[in-house]
């Protein structure tokens, strides 16, 4: 476990990291095998260590990132979170809500559909309405979204002031220039064979900085796991012998500096005795299990968030037929505008939907922690796929795809579309932290991230970028009393085009911040869930979180500010 608590310190961790964990270890690291064995042996006593008591690495680390921004009132964006908020500001001009924030329908019994924003009770938080239901595991078993609700943070109310995709994603994974971001911090505690990863490549969307010069892997190729671990694969013919051996003399030597760790003194020694045969054994699969993990893994998470995104019948969302009167809130789209016949209940749409590169990228994640082969990940969930839209004036559906800049998607098309989006996001978070098992679940920390929030037009026909409505939200086992909601928004939108309550960053009195806070405010507070001894955005954007023996606690309560 990693420590939540960590100014008192007795040792360093650079220290540590340079002494005891690397007892043995390679100054003579020829080769790929021998860097793997080594890592995994690496990994092995860290965790002994930290579960003796002594200084811990960061938690595992795994960022999903949303390029484009998609719309968030369904699953992050949270608004009026307590009974003790205003209730939340209407659309001058029609006295509702602002359609664009809607999480949910009202169907009166002629079918005419209305928008609404419904929130549920939870642990004493008000929960948007999508978390009132179930999805599925890979086994096809319905679970609560509660499940994940307890262990979730919202970090909302801070932006950048600036506007731009790209400087807006840049900005939130560095907020203070020359300082490490969050992969690159994790990189710098954590002690693994890949000192961070990242699938697919982020482009000019991605970034990793390391003060103290751990480095990124980026990995290319539909099959990022055999990407990543194609220097260790097993032995081509040509050489065979000469490899082999070499291979076992790599596993002798990692096995044997378990085994002297095992009868030493140092902090995590019986620990490391108790898991000899788990290490071996951990050794000699290596990477030759990689085709059928990869298979397994991928189709595993395809199943649990695919059921879910499908799914129809669900109270106040998808429970009765749903008719697009051909107006722009149920036009979908990102640069483009695709309309929805009336023709067609619109529920159809999403009987094949799939998730772009989600699977993938967890079922990557997973094998990397459970290996102890890295502990900071970077991942992606792209586009909608396959939505079956049906145009007006054709008779036959097409297959479409929808993008994450949801400019052109209206207010309507986005409970159905967007609630499918994250409850794939929510099964896929789920179904990780059934596979790593509630000791790793507990020292992981997943975040999700897109470019920025969205500002919500008031006719409810699509949105704008919200630069200055910025949310993230962080799911981890170090804690089990969520949700926990941090971060103050205004009452108002800023104009008459964008009017009612939507999440503009408002100010937090007292706080080391005037005025609006800055992204350096959520990396403070999520890196506050990793257990690092040493927070680098706290001075300049204080943590608004605390995490005290698997609690966490909001240091300022969340409002919306008039």
């Amino acid at each position: 476990m990693c420590n939540d608590s960590s100014n008192n310190n007795p040792f360093s961790r650079r220290s540590f990291l340079g002494g005891a964990l690397t007892l043995g270890a390679g100054t003579f690291l020829f080769d790929p095998f021998r860097s793997l064995t080594e890592g995994i042996a690496d990994g092995l006593i860290m965790k002994a260590y930290g579960e003796s008591g002594g200084v811990n690495a960061s938690r595992n680390y795994i960022n999903i990132q949303m390029p484009g921004a998609p719309l968030r009132y369904q699953f992050d964006q949270w608004l009026r979170v307590s009974n003790s908020d205003p209730a939340l500001a209407m659309v001058a001009a029609t006295k509702k809500i602002n359609p664009m924030i809607a999480n949910s329908f009202t169907i009166d019994s002629q079918g005419k559909v209305d928008l609404a924003y419904k929130t549920f009770a939870f642990n004493n938080v008000l929960a948007p309405h999508m978390f009132s239901h179930h999805v599925y595991n890979s086994k096809g078993q319905k679970r609560p979204l509660t499940d994940l609700l307890k262990h979730m943070l919202v970090v909302r109310g801070f932006g950048s002031g600036l506007d731009g995709h790209q400087f807006n994603m840049l900005a939130q994974q560095v907020p203070i220039g020359g300082v490490s971001t969050i992969s690159g911090l994790v990189a710098e505690n954590t002690k693994a064979t890949f000192d961070s990863v990242q699938w697919p490549d982020r482009g000019g969307n991605g970034a990793f900085v390391s003060n103290q010069g751990k480095a990124q892997s980026k990995v290319g190729g539909t099959k990022p796991l055999n990407t990543l671990m194609e220097g260790f694969g097993q032995p081509s013919a040509k050489g065979t012998r000469n490899l082999k051996t070499a291979h076992a003399e790599a596993m002798e030597l990692a096995q044997a500096r378990l085994k002297a760790y095992s009868r030493s003194e140092n902090t995590g020694a019986k620990v490391v005795s108790q898991n000899l045969s788990n290490a071996s054994n951990m050794m000699k699969k290596g990477v030759g299990n990689l085709d059928s993990f990869w298979t397994d893994a991928v189709a595993r998470y395809k199943a649990a968030i695919e059921a879910s995104m499908r799914e129809i019948n669900l109270v106040g969302i998808s429970d009765k037929p749903l008719t697009s009167d051909e107006s722009a809130i149920w036009n979908l789209g990102t640069g483009d505008i695709i309309k929805q016949s009336k023709e067609r209940d619109v529920r159809e749409a999403i009987k094949n939907v799939s998730l772009q590169n989600y699977a993938e990228s967890l079922a990557m994640a997973e094998y990397l922690i459970k290996q102890g082969l890295s502990n900071s990940i970077d991942i992606r969930a792209d586009a909608l796929m396959n939505l079956s839209i049906l145009t007006p004036g054709t008779t036959a559906a097409t297959a479409r795809n929808l993008g994450l800049d949801m400019h052109a998607t209206g207010g309507a098309a986005a409970v159905l579309f967007a609630t499918s989006y994250y409850r794939g996001i929510a099964a896929g978070i789920l179904e990780l932290m059934d596979q790593l098992g509630p000791q790793v679940w507990q020292n992981t920390v997943v975040q999700v991230q897109g470019d920025f929030g969205r500002t919500a037009r008031s006719n409810g026909s699509g949105s704008d970028h919200g630069f200055n409505q910025m949310v993230t939200s962080a799911y981890s086992g170090a804690f089990s009393n969520g949700p926990v909601v941090v971060g103050n928004i205004k009452l108002a939108g800023h104009s008459a085009a964008y009017d009612g309550t939507q999440g503009i960053a408002a100010e937090i009195p007292g706080y080391n911040q005037k005025g609006m806070p800055s992204p350096t405010m959520a990396s403070a507070t999520v890196t506050t869930l990793l257990g690092v001894d040493h927070n680098p955005y706290k001075n300049t954007a204080a943590s608004l979180v605390s995490l005290t023996n698997g609690t966490l606690k909001p240091v300022v309560p969340a409002k919306i500010v008039a």
